[in-house]
């Protein structure tokens, strides 16, 4: 997660540089509000440098609260970084107020006039703000004294037309204190209120600060526990990293601060109010239907405790609950949860607080929890079943029994899901199948045992675990579910893959068991299909039927590959759906690994369609998903993903280093891992216009296809640009065997990015041998094809190959029309390096810009420009982003061959 500034704040930080913007316009004011602990100061912080970096003067004050009877403490703050030539614009009646305020003179006899000093400021800022922008910033704005706070207020409201911004932090506990900035007027002040962190985000500061990462689960508690407030989730990590993480029903450690003011507002509760909060924090969801309303209402009173209209009853901060219950002791919370056992109607609800009130191993205990577990897991809570099938694990008396091998079964099955610590529930498995006889109950150990090694990236393992499971089973359904998951071990070898699917038909009916069939039907399609066999479209459909029959039945597995195939078709518009349908389903049911799979193949359809902005977005989340969940699975995908973002946006450096990094973790997997960072690199090596290294990039992922008889190029799409390279190289007889290979590709599986590539690279091809007719004419089928594959970054290669070989034809105005949209296309995108290409071979074209040259959008943004409005102010006369304006600028500048605002301003004189 890399961001400039505070982490989790980018909102925050856009109003930061929006406000920092408006300040040469004249007076503006920030309020950043928020509680305590929340980050108010940390974005604050962030204002200060990033006035400081763009040149600005800044005046800063930190008052505490101690400080609030020290007349002028803030005002001495504000001014004590000024040398003393600041204070020689004053005249001497204002310069002695101000030195008395800052106690650096004696107060005469006679009294001073109260104004003195309030106009002393008001006269050093306007002093300040006349040679360049003054920022005023002021952290804790509500601890700021009486006396100081009048002076800037004073000074504020005579400062409207002065190039100054007023910054504050302001704690807001539920009523707003007004502070200084409501001297300003409200349209040329703004606000803005921090609000909880994600859980992401949390993790990434507690990484950062305290070197350590918290597991999923932990993590998860945390954050429940601090509300998102990354003080109180330092706090409690700081503990937890000296007194070691908590077992699942043990309660997280308290700061000190939130213990000490419990125990201050609850020495004065009666003992009825006390145990009335002590059953409501042992409550999920505590209401008035279980807890005593009448008991609460001095806790209500004492601002611990909220009860709303529906008898709800809420902790006024989240930490509070944690810290009740740490204030009674282990003996009464197991009385009180042994009570609540009874008292909830909720089954699951109900065994965790049984949980809670055991002291050790109790089997019926134990198999309430099961089945809590087994419910949850029904109705999509993946992680609340984890906790519970980890608790019923953790309670079973007899490890040896049939049910305890099944709750470890239950337990690893959920973990995987949820995406929990695969070593953990490898070791519950181990230790499972070192006393387990039974052959059935064996296999299906191993079978968990192998997909926690698949979640591990450790196939070869888990692939011999399958073997040896289907030994033991006797099982045809079993032996199903054992052959379905080879399936996916063996991804990587698509005719191996294809005899387990062959298997699976041979040992369920598609009536019996819909689900597994259906899997294995569209599976063995899509291997069919990537080993160039071309599209099974009719098995595919077959496959969705009897998975929604599966669905009906009540199943809750899915097969990706119904998802997957629009994708594989260039059907982009219908995959983005299909995936953010599977992904909310994902969401809901608690798959978290299929989840990290979807926003992967997100990442990848935004960039592909040219939402950038958007791809980024979802790279961002999934490395967000996968730094959460402490597991290795996807890592290397979410370093791909965001550094095919970087490197279409010219972050080739940035995009290089992520290569290497995700090629060192595939390289440790077998397999074709290792093909996607390759296409990364090739892809950075090309940018750069580095042939030799983006061809030694591509030959490598082209030979780990070719090794597993991958011919389809289904979803590592890089055969085009290694054909390219090789063109570029002069290699034209290895160019021509790609060419083939891409023709071939096309006859068997005609969907349109087959096509574009083979008559791209095919007129590439061409043009190199000196058949000027043939290329040009698979340039134009290569443009014929492009109207059936949305991918507006690819239609502008291409067009980019056809305004190249027109030039060298001598159709310059052809050539002129066809670059000219190419170079729209990589400045709307956002491709630097790109648009330069486009730039340099517009450069060679010595034709006059005409007026008809702009767009009616380009002519008005032009106009503005050349009158001398900054970005932001034509965005807001004409309606458009920001973004727009400066996109459309810089074709306005390539168009007209100008290179700055005068320039443009005197061809627009010209043009008018």
């Amino acid at each position: 997660m890399e961001q400039e500034g505070p982490l989790g704040r980018k909102a925050a930080l856009e109003d930061l540089d929006g406000f920092l913007e408006r300040v040469p316009a004249g007076l503006a004011a920030l309020a950043i509000t928020g509680p305590a602990g929340i980050g108010k100061s940390t974005v604050w912080r962030e204002g200060v440098r990033r006035a400081a970096a763009v040149g600005y003067g800044v005046l800063t004050a930190r008052p505490a609260q101690a400080e609030g009877s020290l007349a002028f403490a803030g005002l001495g703050d504000l001014l004590g970084s000024l040398g003393e030539d600041a204070f020689e614009v004053l005249p001497p009646v204002q310069r002695h107020a101000i030195d008395v305020a800052l106690l650096r003179a004696q107060p005469g006899r006679a009294l001073m006039d109260r104004r003195a000093i309030p106009v002393a400021l008001l006269s050093l800022v306007e002093s300040l703000a006349a040679t360049r922008p003054l920022v005023i910033a002021i952290d804790d704005a509500q601890w700021l004294d009486e006396e100081s706070a009048a002076s800037v207020s004073f000074a504020l409201h005579r400062l409207e037309h002065l190039r100054v911004g007023l910054i504050v932090a302001v704690r807001d506990e539920g009523e707003r204190t007004p502070t200084v900035e409501s001297a300003v007027a409200p349209e040329r002040r703004h606000e803005v209120v921090l609000g909880p962190l994600s859980a992401a985000t949390l993790h990434w500061i507690v990484r950062r600060e305290l070197g350590e990462q918290l597991s999923r689960p932990v993590l998860a508690r945390v954050v429940t526990s601090c509300g998102g407030n990354p003080f109180y989730a330092l706090e409690i990590a700081r503990e937890l990293v000296r007194v070691g993480m908590p077992r699942s029903w043990e309660p997280l450690p308290v700061p000190g601060e939130l213990r000490t003011l419990l125990r201050r507002r609850m020495g004065r509760l009666p003992a009825s109010t006390k145990q009335a909060l002590l059953r409501a924090s042992c409550l999920s969801q505590p209401t008035t239907a279980i807890v005593d309303a009448v008991a609460l209402g001095p806790a209500e009173e004492a601002g611990i405790v909220k009860v709303d209209q529906t008898g709800r009853v809420r902790f006024t901060h989240p930490l509070l609950a944690s810290a009740v219950s740490d204030a009674a002791s282990a003996a009464r919370r197991r009385a009180v949860h042994g009570e609540l056992a009874g008292d909830v109607g909720d089954p699951e609800e109900s065994a965790r607080h049984l949980a809670h009130c055991v002291v050790g191993p109790d089997e019926e205990v134990a198999a309430r929890l099961a089945e809590a577990a087994a419910r949850a897991a029904g109705r999509g809570a993946m992680p609340t079943a984890l906790d519970l099938a980890r608790r019923a694990v953790e309670l079973t008396p007899e490890r040896t029994s049939q049910a305890a091998m099944r709750r470890v079964i239950s337990f690893s099955e959920y973990s995987v899901l949820a995406g929990g610590d695969p070593a953990e529930a490898r070791t519950a498995l181990e230790s499972s199948l070192a006393v387990c006889s039974d052959g059935n109950l064996r296999a299906e150990v191993l079978l968990r045992l192998a997909s926690t090694a698949r979640e591990a990236y450790q196939l070869a393992d888990g692939y011999a675990r399958l073997m040896s499971a289907l030994e033991e089973t006797t099982d045809k359904e079993l032996a199903a579910r054992i052959h379905m998951l080879a399936v996916w071990m063996a991804d990587s070898d698509a005719a191996h893959g294809m005899k387990h699917c062959d298997a699976i038909f041979e040992l369920i009916d598609e009536t019996e068991n819909p689900a597994i069939y259906s899997q294995a039907l569209m599976h063995r399609a899509y291997l069919q299909l990537i080993s160039g066999q071309g599209a099974d479209d009719g098995a595919i459909e077959r496959g969705r039927a009897l998975e929604e029959m599966a669905v009906r039945q009540g199943s809750r597995e899915r097969s990706p590959v119904g998802v997957i195939w629009r994708l594989l078709e260039d059907d982009l518009d219908g995959a983005y759906a299909a995936h953010v349908g599977r992904l909310e389903w994902a969401r809901q049911v608690g798959e978290r690994m299929l989840e990290m799979s979807m926003t992967r193949f997100l990442s990848a359809i935004e960039l592909w369609r040219g939402n950038w902005d958007e791809a980024e977005h979802w790279a961002l989340t999934l490395a967000d998903m996968v730094e959460e969940s402490g597991s290795s699975r996807y890592r290397d995908g979410a370093l791909f993903a965001r550094g095919m973002v970087d490197a279409h946006r010219g972050h080739l450096e940035r995009a290089e280093q992520e290569g290497w990094e995700s090629l060192a973790l595939a390289s440790q997997v077998a397999g074709l891992n290792a093909v996607a960072p390759r296409q990364l690199l090739g892809f950075v090596a090309l940018s750069r216009g580095d042939l030799e290294a983006a061809a030694e990039q591509y030959w490598h992922a082209n030979a780990i296809m070719e090794s597993v008889g991958q011919r389809e190029p289904a979803q590592e799409r890089f055969q085009g640009d290694l054909t390219e390279t090789v063109i570029g190289l002069g290699d034209l007889d290895r160019a021509a065997e790609l060419v083939a290979s891409l023709e071939e590709r096309a006859r068997a599986f005609p969907r349109p990015w087959n096509l574009v590539m083979r008559a791209r690279c095919g007129g590439l091809l061409s043009s190199a041998r000196g058949d000027t007719e043939a290329a040009l004419a698979a340039m134009q089928e290569a443009l014929t094809h492009h109207d059936r594959l949305p991918m507006p970054f690819e239609r502008a290669r291409t067009l980019l190959a056809y305004g190249q070989l027109l030039r060298r034809v001598k159709q310059r105005r052809a050539a002129r029309a066809v670059l000219t949209d190419a170079l729209d296309v990589f400045v709307r995108l956002g491709s630097p390096l790109w648009a330069e290409r486009a730039r340099d071979e517009l450069k060679r074209l010595p034709v006059r810009p005409t007026r008809s040259a702009l767009t009616p959008t380009e002519e008005e943004i032009a106009k503005l420009a050349a009158t001398g409005l900054t970005a932001r102010q034509i965005a807001e006369r004409a309606f458009l982003s920001r973004k727009t304006v400066q996109r459309n600028l810089e074709r306005v500048y390539v168009k007209l061959g100008v290179h700055s605002r005068a320039e443009l301003g005197r061809v627009m004189a010209e043009r008018s």
